[in-house]
């Protein structure tokens, strides 16, 4: 299993220096290794010499009290960050521009990664996968040094600063994180980009590397149960995981619809591609004793034509892959959903759909209702069920359920900042 490798080549190179561990800092890298394949030997021997200009952003704690960074390109993570910072006075969001590459020659970190290399006798993976590791251990080694010596020319300058990331887990924030964590007093936190911190009954996917590997010293969850798996499954220490909400869902009345007339399924990614298909059958089955109408959302990562020809075949609609998944679920063209290991579950939930989750080869493990089926009896069964249920009383349920996932209608992120 791909996490195993991670976990074997993540044990077998190792570097701590001037208190950075640098497994952590080049953990994103391990997982390209051990679940993908490395880039080409030319970006390879790139890496070996270069640096990025971190100066612009350390400056940027002369101008303001609070520093967020978003280093993804993606505009849902973006809105995430600019969400939680809406409240936040004297503040700015950094992106990658700030950050750029430049060259840098250091043969003392060259030697260094490539010893680190050598010593790494364990290592059981090809040629080209360890230069890899190598040629990153030099880039995140030529950073530290700058931003070490940055932070230190101003150190006293920041006594109530703070730098809150997108995801300290892996990437140039977990660096930042580290080294602005021994090099400074400026505070650190990790925002959370979804209800991350579960465990797995079966293969642990790449998510998992979210709670295995923070460097920030405060974590802010959207609500009580990421707390509380942070904290268990991953032995993150309680006081240090701050519950700040998620300002994307404002608080509003939950009237889950009884009507199973037209249902959205939403797939998750592409590790669970053999259980999509069998779930996507197993719909077809529901549908031809029971008038329902059904479109298919599908995670990015999916094949959308080869999803689009299935969905054909068995009589579906699928969602474009150019609306967004808020939007498809606030479109009012739905009465209900079917979610599969996927938080996506909570977010129809919030627009009022009762979301029905099948549970065979489960293994992503979210709080819920009782709403898991894995047949067409079972599916057949809890849809007449909800049919006849007191909508007051599962409301309710659900109130609860998205307040303690989601953080439906919690907003402390001033508050949070404020205190410390």
């Amino acid at each position: 299993m791909s996490w195993d490798k991670f976990i074997q080549i993540n044990n077998s190179f190792k570097l701590i220096k001037n208190n950075v561990d640098f497994n952590k800092a080049i953990a994103h890298d391990i997982l390209i290794v051990a679940y993908f394949k490395p880039p080409s030997y030319y970006a390879i021997f790139k890496s070996f010499i270069k640096t990025l200009n971190v100066k612009d952003f350390v400056k940027h704690f002369n101008l303001y009290t609070n520093i967020y960074t978003c280093f993804v390109d993606r505009m849902d993570h973006i809105k995430l960050v600019e969400n939680c910072r809406s409240d936040i006075p004297n503040s700015i969001l950094l992106q990658s521009e700030i950050i750029q590459p430049k060259l840098k020659i250091s043969i003392i970190n060259i030697f260094i990664s490539i010893h680190t290399l050598i010593n790494a006798r364990q290592l059981k993976i090809d040629i080209k996968s360890k230069l890899y590791l190598a040629s990153q251990l030099c880039f995140n080694l030529n950073i530290e040094k700058d931003l070490r010596n940055e932070l230190i020319k101003r150190r006293n300058r920041f006594t109530n600063h703070s730098y809150i990331s997108l995801i300290s887990s892996y990437g140039i924030e977990n660096l930042l994180c580290q080294v602005i964590n021994h090099n400074s007093t400026i505070r650190t936190y990790s925002l959370s980009h979804g209800v991350s911190y579960i465990n797995f009954k079966q293969q642990k996917p790449l998510d998992y590397i979210n709670g295995f590997n923070i460097s920030s010293q405060y974590v802010i969850v959207w609500g009580k149960s990421s707390k509380r798996d942070l904290n268990k499954n991953f032995d993150f220490p309680q006081e240090k995981i701050l519950v700040g909400g998620n300002p994307k869902y404002p608080a509003k009345k939950i009237n889950l619809k009884i009507e199973f007339k037209n249902c959205i399924v939403l797939l998750p990614r592409e590790i669970y591609d053999k259980s999509n298909l069998e779930l996507l059958d197993l719909i077809a089955e529901y549908k031809k004793n029971n008038s329902v109408k059904v479109s298919v959302k599908l995670h990015p990562s999916l094949n959308y034509q080869k999803y689009e020809g299935i969905a054909n075949q068995l009589g579906f609609e699928i969602c474009s892959k150019n609306n967004s998944l808020i939007n498809e679920l606030s479109s009012d063209k739905y009465d209900f959903a079917i979610a599969y290991n996927t938080t996506a579950y909570y977010e129809a939930m919030y627009f009022n759909l009762f979301c029905l989750r099948y549970d065979k080869n489960e293994n992503e493990l979210f709080d819920g209702l009782e709403d898991k089926f894995s047949t067409v009896s079972d599916l057949e069964y809890i849809i007449k069920q909800f049919k006849s249920i007191d909508t007051n009383i599962v409301d309710k349920q659900a109130i609860k359920l998205l307040e303690e996932t989601l953080g439906m209608g919690i907003n402390n992120y001033a508050e949070i900042l404020n205190s410390q």
